[in-house]
C-alpha cells in the first residue's frame, strides 16, 4: 500500500511539473517563422487556375504576379503532382510574370497537377498552382 501511494504521489507531482512546464514554454511552428520573415514577399500564380485542362503538345501560359517586380529575381518553374516534382519546366527563368510552356507527349494523364514556381536565390519563396488537369486527347 505504502509502494502505491509512493507511486501514485509520484505521479501527480511529475504532472505537475510536465503541465507547468508546457505552460511555460512558446513552441513556434517552422512556416510561422518563414511566414513571418517573409511576409513583405507575394508570389501567386494566376495560371493555370483550377481544375482547367491542359493538353499535351499545346501551348499555355503560365503566369504569375511576384510582389518584388526586379528583373534581378530568377525563378525555377516545375510540374509537381501530389508534392513530388514530374518535370522541370524551366531551371531558370526571368520574373517577367509569364512563361509559355509547350507541353510534351511524355507528360501523363493526370487531374492532380500543380505548377511550383520557387524563387531561385532563396527556394523558401515559392508558390503552388491550384489542381489542374493534363490530357492527351
Amino acid at each position: 500500500m505504502k509502494i502505491h501511494k509512493l507511486l501514485l504521489t509520484f505521479l501527480f507531482s511529475s504532472s505537475l511539473f510536465l503541465c507547468s512546464c508546457r505552460e511555460k514554454i512558446n513552441v513556434v511552428e517552422p512556416k510561422e517563422i518563414l511566414s513571418s520573415r517573409f511576409s513583405n514577399i507575394t508570389l501567386q500564380i494566376t495560371s493555370p487556375s483550377k481544375w482547367e485542362l491542359w493538353r499535351q503538345q499545346k501551348t499555355y501560359s503560365i503566369k504569375w504576379s511576384f510582389s518584388t517586380n526586379s528583373s534581378n529575381v530568377f525563378l525555377k518553374i516545375e510540374l509537381t503532382k501530389k508534392g513530388k516534382v514530374k518535370f522541370i519546366i524551366s531551371e531558370n527563368t526571368n520574373n517577367d510574370g509569364e512563361y509559355e510552356w509547350n507541353i510534351p507527349v511524355n507528360i501523363e494523364n493526370s487531374n492532380m497537377y500543380q505548377i511550383k514556381i520557387s524563387n531561385l536565390s532563396n527556394p523558401n519563396i515559392y508558390a503552388l498552382s491550384d489542381e489542374f488537369s493534363i490530357r492527351n486527347f
